[in-house]
This record gives C-alpha cells, sequence and structure tokens, in this order.
C-alpha cells in the first residue's frame, strides 16, 4: 500500500471543506438565531448543540492524516471520521420532525436538507474507495498466506 497514493485519498480539499463550511456555518446561524420552535422543551437549544456536533465531525473528517504513520490506519481513520459525521447528522435529522410546521423552521429544515444531500453525496463514493483499498488489501494478505 504506497503511503503517499493513500494520503491522497484521504484527503479533502480546501476548497470543498470551504464550501461545506459555509452551508454548515448558514446552519449554525439558523439554529441560533432563527425563531425555530418546537413544542417539546429546549429542543432547540439541543438541536443547536448537534449542529455544532456536525460541525466539529467534519472539521475532523477534513483533518490531514499524515501523522497517522500506516496507511492503513489513514484510511481506518478516515472511515471512522465519515461514520462519527454520519452519526452526527442523523442526530440533527432525528429532531427534525419535532419542530413546528412554521416558516422559520421548514426554512431550516430545507437548509439541512440541502447540507445533508451534499455531503452524503461527497461521501459515499469516498467511502466506497476507501473500502475498496482495505479489501483489497486484506485479499492481497489472505492471498500471500495461500502461497
Amino acid at each position: 500500500m504506497d503511503r503517499d497514493e493513500i494520503y491522497k485519498q484521504v484527503s479533502i480539499s480546501e476548497q470543498e471543506i470551504s464550501d461545506f463550511r459555509k452551508q454548515w456555518l448558514g446552519l449554525v446561524d439558523a439554529s441560533v438565531f432563527a425563531p425555530i420552535r418546537s413544542d417539546q422543551i429546549n429542543l432547540t437549544n439541543r438541536l443547536s448543540k448537534r449542529v455544532f456536533e456536525v460541525g466539529a465531525s467534519l472539521k475532523s473528517m477534513s483533518a490531514d492524516r499524515a501523522w497517522i504513520p500506516h496507511p492503513r490506519e489513514q484510511l481506518k481513520n478516515a472511515l471512522g471520521s465519515s461514520v462519527k459525521l454520519r452519526d452526527a447528522m442523523q442526530a440533527v435529522d432525528s429532531m427534525l420532525p419535532q419542530l413546528k410546521d412554521d416558516e422559520a423552521s421548514n426554512k431550516f429544515v430545507s437548509q439541512w436538507k440541502e447540507f445533508q444531500n451534499t455531503i452524503i453525496e461527497f461521501l459515499a463514493p469516498l467511502e466506497n474507495r476507501w473500502a475498496e483499498i482495505l479489501d483489497s488489501q486484506l485479499n492481497d494478505s489472505i492471498d500471500d498466506e495461500d502461497e
């Protein structure tokens, strides 16, 4: 497994991260300052916290993995960060049905769905590629043992 090639595979461009960050900042602003309402006590505060967690997971996803010495561990770290980001997004998603059906809440939900779809469309091919690389390495090591 070529270390430089794997490093390229797990690296996300600054432009992509910048685009995701802009969308996320809009969600942070809406979750904190928009008059989003719910009948459930404290839901909007918890929603804001979950949106912040998505940002932390997004940051983890974009982290430089050069410090991780083994290419296989870089891939596993990238996949783990991806799962963490998906889990954080799911936590936000699970709160959306509890929001009131009003203009501010509907606008937030629309922004959220757009952001979520963008992230998932971005992650799916990466996760598949990373998994394929790990599988091929595993198959190569099994073939080596058989010889």
